[in-house]
């Protein structure tokens, strides 16, 4: 048989609890002390925690982390999963983009720690690129003040020929209404 050395901290009165735990298990000579939790060893921080790759040091810099602060352990599991489902630099730099300017509104809505943006990341991405396609779209149509020089501009007889148009949609929804809502 292995022996096996537990060491936890619980509550007044959990030794009962932990030998009934451990006896259902199939443990046997199960031998339980109680000692001061000062005497408890714990387990060493690490101190290569750093952020090295391009992904975690971007990632970083999004929360205005210093490349020499250590990260949390869950920090560095959640990278590593956000990597597995397809972080990488260049996602991190949409992200990037769409909080630098969702930060700015109020209330926004953006992930205030390394641990939950990771948990979260394909939301995050998703977001980021919904973002990116509405402000092409919004982009997109014709606006004077940003069109190239190469646009053409309405010609006076398209422009007459819109306000003839919002004429007549004004006339026919006028006798619409006179007729009390009711079609012809």
């Amino acid at each position: 048989m292995t022996r096996y050395t537990i060491t936890c901290i619980g509550p007044a009165g959990a030794k009962k609890r932990l030998r009934l735990v451990l006896g259902i298990t199939g443990v046997e000579g199960i031998r339980i002390e109680e000692c001061d939790e000062s005497a408890v060893p714990r387990p060493a921080s690490k101190k290569n925690n750093l952020p090295t790759t391009p992904c975690s040091l971007a990632v970083a810099a999004l929360f205005r982390r210093k490349p020499t602060t250590p990260w949390m352990d869950d920090e560095i599991r959640a990278l590593k999963d956000a990597i597995k489902a397809g972080m990488d630099a260049e996602s991190v730099a949409e992200v990037s983009e769409f909080y630098k300017v969702e930060r700015k509104k109020e209330p926004n809505f953006c992930r205030t720690s390394i641990l939950t943006l990771c948990r979260h990341f394909p939301g995050e991405l998703d977001k980021a690129r919904e973002w990116a396609d509405r402000r092409k779209r919004k982009d997109a149509v014709w606006n004077p003040a940003t069109a190239p020089a190469s646009a053409s501009k309405p010609t006076q007889e398209q422009l007459e020929e819109d306000a003839r148009a919002r004429a007549e949609v004004k006339r026919i929804a006028a006798e619409f209404r006179a007729r009390g809502g009711r079609a012809e």
